[in-house]
């Protein structure tokens, strides 16, 4: 049975895909986001987007979704700035779904990745292949969790933009 506390949130399976001393500094309460344009930007974005909509929903205890569409077929969404982190945006969509499926029990479910200023939506779909390769990062993220120190960094496209690029480039 799985235990929902020892799952990771949303915010650290996105970290672990995008930098491994990121979701570490973050899992160690080293928390730089709030001193981020970009993040700023973002939730600035996620504010003044689909206003009609009842947003930032928590499933569980860890998981908090921009917004919850329901249906015949319900659909969970989320909001993103741009596309740079497409692959990420998707990877962490099919996480909410499939924590969604077998932690709360909502299934069938669909998903979509809202990109505002792009006027651009994209579906997504949670299949058992997705559902295998997002428990590999669920181990891997327990693992980062657990290093008595950060990971060697890996400089990327990103890293300029990220809010621990002091910490890690400085």
């Amino acid at each position: 049975m799985l235990v929902e506390e020892n799952l990771p949130s949303g915010t650290e399976v996105a970290y672990a895909l995008v930098c491994e001393a990121k979701l570490w500094f973050f899992s160690h309460q080293i928390r730089m986001e709030d001193s981020s344009d970009a993040v700023l930007q973002g939730r600035d974005l996620h504010e003044n987007s689909y206003n009609n909509q009842k947003k930032n929903l928590l499933l569980g205890d860890s998981i908090a979704i921009d917004f919850f569409e329901p249906g015949v077929i319900p659909v969970i969404r989320e909001i993103k700035k741009s596309k740079s982190l497409s692959n990420v945006h998707k990877i962490q969509l099919q996480y909410y779904m499939w924590y969604a499926k077998e932690i709360i029990g909502i299934w069938p479910l669909s998903g979509i990745i809202s990109y505002p200023l792009l006027r651009k939506n994209e579906p997504v779909e949670l299949t058992p292949d997705d559902e295998n390769r997002l428990s590999d990062i669920a181990k891997r993220i327990t693992e980062v969790k657990s290093l008595e120190f950060p990971p060697v960094q890996k400089r990327t496209k990103f890293c300029t933009k990220c809010a621990y690029f002091e910490w890690c480039w400085v």
